[in-house]
């Protein structure tokens, strides 16, 4: 039910609110079934919840003037007027989504409000489908009043959002969100922070979500407010925010539209399209708007006809009450002209930032943007852009020593290298740069997969699946045509004199030959696997830290533990292992003096794996009777190295993993 407005003689207050742009006014008695404990301060200081920016007088358009009386806690005491004329007693009263919803039912004008909450987040979740599904979703909601957007999305995404801040300025508004919260069990989820949103408190790159309800229409600066929630948004992140704005209807002069910014007290009056000029201009891309103002209009609607209710059916007192709540709805009535005649919009815009990748190196294939992320490329010229990396993408050619992961921006993320291999990055350095101190490896590592990590440097290959496919296409076909003996033959006179199609080269089929690989990796077991479907009887030996016994089951693998066993059993020797501390010169002299005369090395790893003088004096004493060698220590080779020199030595440009 409404509240009975008498009046019994008491000044008359008056309570301003430009979030519905109307004021409302009550006799000071009859506000007190509204205020519990509050009370009417004459001669206070002016409390902060109904400051300069929170409130608009009415002006000579807008009917009599009031001037406000204070009042200790006046969002209790609007929360509930507002409630009790609405008459559904909710603690939405944003403005609302109205799709499917019967003005006519009761608490209609709250499940509107949530309504809006809801389109408005699953709009973002829209932006984010690379981390909709993720248990440690964090959002900052900037303006956040009482805190009812956050309390409604926390318990109803339990399982998702892990953190929702709530930043706000009303010391007032922030006591009944904490209150609110607690009533709920969402303290350790919902973070009431009393800070003005466009000079927060709150870490930059930290939230998936900035979101706001119709708070921006306060702000001094747009511009400001919008850079603010660019500041602490992560690479990659979405930015949705409702507000009101000024019209774009040609017919209305410009003239007009400023009286009716200066009249209600509206800094930085901006159209839908200058909003997303000024949303560009702080860093957001895509920003797109939603006119909603069909839904405004709906809003006003129900409104007003409470407020009608009220006055044809309700004890309004004196005349002096009937006068004001009548003044309250006209007020009403004249924004619903408005609206119709364009002066002024209501709507969702929605951007996201983008993630800034610096290509060191050309890519063999661009990079394409996704429906997931936005990616801007890093202009070397441009300094502000250079600081603003998040992606880094460097080949195998560019060392990454610590020195120069040192210098890398700060706000670098993710180091993308397109190549099998991780030995020309440091990857302590990653792990240990700025506060971070994790580093992962992925099978893949695509932008569209790019998840912000605050705890290292994220150091992953670049399309591993190619590289694998690649490596082991490469590799299989230099097994078969080593173990036939088939590049010794491209020396051979053809046609020539004696020539016939009788004679036989030296070698021997992969279906009979043991295979003996060192390592059990990616790109091992891609390998395996392929020389499975075409010679189910080859022998597949093979030496590794860490046995997969399921794997050696399924693909009937023999496990050698010790190398000069494998290397004295095998036809070929194969390494396929990861260069580091642990294996370097792993194929070491002693190894290679196990093979057999007419045993050879293929080698696709690293050329530091296998012990180069100890190999080159194998091949020139013809110990072992050839080596394919897609990779070289040093590398690349010089031009006086004996290696060149040898007919039983082939050496490739590190070819194998290009597409």
């Amino acid at each position: 039910m409404a509240p009975n407005l008498m009046n019994n003689g008491e000044e008359t207050l008056c309570i301003s609110d430009s979030f519905h742009f109307s004021s409302f006014y009550a006799s000071s008695s009859n506000l007190a079934a509204l205020q519990d404990d509050d009370s009417v301060q004459p001669n206070g200081p002016r409390s902060r919840a109904v400051s300069e920016a929170d409130s608009i007088a009415p002006t000579m358009d807008d009917g009599p003037v009031h001037k406000p009386l204070t009042v200790a806690n006046p969002d209790r005491v609007k929360l509930k007027f507002y409630s009790n004329v609405l008459g559904d007693n909710s603690t939405f009263i944003h403005y609302g989504k109205w799709d499917g919803i019967d003005l006519d039912q009761p608490g209609a004008y709250g499940m509107a409000s949530e309504a809006m909450t809801d389109y408005m987040y699953r709009l973002s979740l829209g932006l984010l489908t690379h981390r909709a599904e993720s248990r440690d979703f964090a959002y900052v909601d900037l303006g956040s009043g009482t805190g009812a957007s956050a309390i409604h999305l926390a318990e109803k995404h339990s399982l998702t959002i892990s953190k929702a801040t709530c930043i706000n300025l009303c010391h007032d508004q922030n006591i009944i969100a904490v209150e609110r919260a607690a009533e709920r069990n969402l303290s350790d989820r919902i973070e009431i922070v009393e800070s003005s949103f466009d000079e927060t408190p709150c870490e930059a790159n930290h939230y998936d979500l900035a979101f706001s309800q119709d708070a921006f229409i306060h702000a001094v600066s747009k511009e400001k407010a919008y850079k603010e929630a660019y500041r602490i948004t992560k690479p990659g992140g979405a930015f949705v925010f409702c507000d009101l704005v000024c019209g774009d209807n040609p017919d209305l002069t410009v003239q007009e539209l400023a009286q009716f910014a200066e009249k209600n007290r509206i800094n930085d009056w901006l159209n839908p399209s200058q909003t997303i000029k000024t949303c560009k201009l702080s860093g957001w891309s895509d920003v797109k708007f939603v006119d909603l103002s069909t839904d405004l209009r709906i809003s006003f609607q129900l409104m007003l006809r409470k407020v009608s209710f009220v006055l044809e059916h309700g004890d309004t007192g004196s005349n002096s009450s009937r006068v004001l709540l009548m003044n309250y709805r006209d007020s009403i009535c004249r924004r619903i002209t408005q609206i119709e005649r364009g002066v002024f919009k209501w709507g969702v815009f929605h951007c996201r930032k983008p993630v800034v990748m610096d290509l060191v190196v050309k890519p063999p294939v661009p990079f394409e943007k996704t429906n997931h992320l936005i990616l801007d490329m890093a202009d070397d010229n441009d300094e502000g852009c250079v600081m603003e990396t998040n992606i880094v993408v460097v080949d195998i050619l560019k060392k990454m020593n610590k020195e120069t992961i040192e210098k890398l921006p700060k706000t670098v993320e993710l180091l993308i290298t397109m190549s099998a291999g991780l030995d020309h990055i440091d990857l302590d350095a990653c792990s240990q740069n700025g506060e971070r101190t994790q580093v992962l490896s992925s099978l893949c590592c695509t932008p569209s997969q790019y998840v912000i990590s605050h705890v290292g440097i994220v150091v992953k290959n670049s399309g591993r699946d190619a590289i694998t496919s690649h490596v082991v296409q490469y590799c299989l076909s230099f097994i078969i045509v080593g173990l036939r003996d088939a590049l010794n033959q491209l020396s051979v006179p053809f046609p020539s004199s004696g020539w016939n199609l009788n004679w036989n080269c030296e070698g021997k089929p992969l279906t009979s030959s043991t295979i003996a690989i060192i390592g059990l990796g990616l790109i091992s077991k891609a390998l395996i696997e392929e020389i499975r479907k075409i010679a189910p009887e080859a022998r597949i030996i093979y030496n590794t830290r860490t046995r997969d016994f399921d794997f050696e089951s399924k693909f009937n693998l023999e496990y050698i533990s010790c190398l000069n066993e494998l290397a004295r059993q095998c036809d070929v020797l194969v390494p396929m292992c990861a260069l580091n501390k642990q294996t370097e010169d792993l194929v070491s002299k002693e190894v290679i003096s196990n093979l057999q005369p007419h045993a050879g090395i293929i080698n696709m790893a690293r050329g530091k794996v296998v012990e180069t003088d100890a190999m080159t004096e194998a091949l020139q004493s013809k110990a072992i009777k050839y080596a394919i060698l897609d990779t070289t220590y040093p590398e690349p080779l010089p031009k006086e190295h004996p290696l060149w020199s040898l007919d039983n030595c082939f050496i490739f440009p590190h070819y194998a993993s290009e597409c």
